[in-house]
């Protein structure tokens, strides 16, 4: 029995579709990896990155200057 175009496009959706799961599948794993076991280890780091660069100097003020004469 010869496969019919419709059933060739069927089982070609039906693979595409099997491929897509299983990426993203493989990524939602990875991602609920890194939450669960990476993300604890780093949070205190990631904390104190963000308070150091809170309290940091602004970087965009210039400093004023005064004329040698004025001193």
């Amino acid at each position: 029995m010869l496969i019919g175009e419709q059933d060739v496009l069927k089982m070609q959706q039906r693979k595409d579709f099997l491929v897509k799961f299983c990426y993203w599948a493989v990524i939602a794993v990875y991602v609920y990896a890194v939450f669960k076991y990476l993300l604890p280890v780093q949070f205190p780091f990631v904390l104190a990155y963000g308070i150091a660069y809170m309290l940091a100097k602004p970087k965009g003020r210039k400093r004023l200057r005064m004329d040698r004469a004025a001193r």
